[in-house]
């Protein structure tokens, strides 16, 4: 996929905002706070450029007074140490671009303050990501390229009205608080031409190939549940998936059956061995999948994976135990766990490198108001007695539960908790949880929602994007827990 020419701004100027940024205060208040208009009690309304504080912040809150941070940098991987060069290639190339105004609005947020960005910039082809359910962690953020992929499909079988499936990839730049499209999804219009004409085919492996020999991510993920993770040693996106070629909820099926019924009939007497997951390289924005050895072991239905930053290697855990995939040997290993797995699938995940855990729901299936954590080092699972009030759970349908390193605690947004969210954090050393309501006007920003979110380190702001599921509708809000 070519850039277009809309990358080359370096931000997004539009809305409230934005447009508080740019100079223009469209209220025409010569407020003096730089965040547009900022209140000390839970907002019932949201308007993009608002920053909505509380009056009820936890004890940990800290300081509200705002710290900067040093901004982005392009030399390093927050969380390696190794060296990044922005990628210069297909969608990505420039990315990281400059910041836009909105980043020094994030930067200047005050404890436990919302901020709401408004809809993020679409792409002038491809338009904007939609909303899609079953996406808590569908967000996944790539630190020192300074934006979260994002993809997983929402209503089952969805055919946008450009005629491609929902089976899209995007990144969201926090730069330019915009939409970039990494691969938009599969085009049912010309999908049957494009197997006519050999532009895709079955390879020796029984996988559908581009006419370049590179794998195509045709309907591979259904929801993302707890299945993506981003690699930034060898800086590739990845996630566990089939390989798509199954006709249960494919986008358009009635619309690309002619072609889809001739890949079948090549893929007919191929032995189709055991497949890596999928990645997504950022260094030459290809697709990658490769036979290997043998398939992951029975983990349990819809399980986390997980890149785990302290061992390097990638977490597959669930129900049913606990396996590795190690990039070097391209090879999966089980794993002799010890401990009370988490019962249930879908469990919601959290990766702590500090102490190299897994937190974990006990999935739907499973009993509520518990959690489980997960000691890669000692590959021991416990169900800790924590104190205070515990969610009712993880799952990716209703919530979102990151790591946040600059606090070093665990926070988990349950949107479909109390009149309008509850916000839950988790103290690992004193294993006690708090909870609040989350302002009316960011769980429910609109009709029949879906939720998909991330947390920045470099900025130490969560990021929740809302919107109607498989809809064009969506918003983005940041969020700062606490400034150390």
């Amino acid at each position: 996929m070519t850039r277009h020419a809309r990358r080359l701004r370096p931000w997004h100027c539009t809305g409230w905002l934005l447009a508080i940024a740019c100079g223009s205060d469209p209220a025409g208040d010569a407020d003096s706070s730089s965040t547009g208009v900022s209140s000390t009690t839970a907002a019932t309304t949201t308007t993009a450029g608002t920053t909505i504080g509380s009056s009820t912040a936890d004890d940990d809150a800290g300081s509200s007074d705002a710290e900067t941070s040093d901004g982005p940098t392009t030399d390093g991987d927050s969380s390696t140490g190794d060296p990044v060069v922005p990628p210069t290639c297909g969608p990505l190339e420039g990315i990281p671009g400059e910041p836009g105004p909105h980043v020094a609005m994030i930067e200047a947020l005050g404890a436990d303050e919302w901020l709401a960005l408004g809809p993020p910039a679409a792409d002038p082809t491809f338009g904007t990501a939609r909303g899609r359910s079953w996406g808590g962690r569908a967000l996944v953020p790539a630190p020192a390229l300074r934006g979260a992929f994002f993809t997983g499909e929402g209503v089952h079988a969805y055919v946008k009205p450009d005629g491609y499936g929902m089976d899209d990839v995007w990144f969201y730049d926090i730069q330019g608080h915009a939409w970039i499209p990494i691969y938009p999804g599969t085009n049912t219009a010309d999908f049957t031409q494009r197997v006519i004409d050999g532009e895709l085919s079955i390879d020796e492996n029984g996988q559908l190939q581009d006419g370049e020999g590179h794998p195509v991510p045709v309907h591979v993920l259904i929801h993302a549940w707890d299945f993506l993770t981003y690699d930034p040693v060898s800086e590739r996106f990845a996630f566990v998936a089939g390989d798509g070629m199954g006709r249960y909820y494919m986008p358009g099926l009635e619309i690309i059956e002619e072609g889809l019924a001739m890949l079948e009939q090549q893929r007919e007497g191929i032995a189709i061995p055991p497949m890596s997951p999928w990645f997504w390289s950022v260094a030459d924005c290809t697709w990658e999948r490769y036979p290997i050895a043998a398939a992951p072991p029975d983990v349990g239905g819809f399980a986390a994976f997980v890149y785990a930053s302290a061992s390097d290697e990638y977490v597959y855990a669930g129900s049913q135990g606990v396996a590795m995939f190690d990039r070097t040997s391209n090879a999966w290993t089980a794993v002799a766990d010890t401990g009370p797995r988490p019962p249930g699938y879908d469990h919601g995940v959290a990766y702590d490198p500090v102490r190299h855990r897994l937190y974990m729901g006990p999935g739907s299936g499973g009993p509520s108001n518990q959690m489980f954590v997960y000691d890669i080092a000692t590959a021991t699972w416990t169900n800790p007695a924590s104190a205070g009030p515990v969610p009712g759970g993880l799952g990716t349908n209703g919530v979102s539960i990151f790591y946040d390193a600059a606090n070093d605690i665990v926070t988990a947004f349950a949107y479909h908790e109390g009149a309008h969210g509850m916000h839950y954090t988790y103290d690992p050393e004193t294993d006690t949880w708090t909870s609040k309501e989350m302002p009316d006007g960011v769980a429910n920003a609109v009709g029949y929602p879906s939720h998909n979110a991330f947390y920045d380190e470099v900025l130490n702001a969560y990021f929740v994007y809302v919107a109607s599921d498989s809809a064009d509708n969506g918003t983005m809000f940041a969020y700062r827990h606490a400034t150390p």
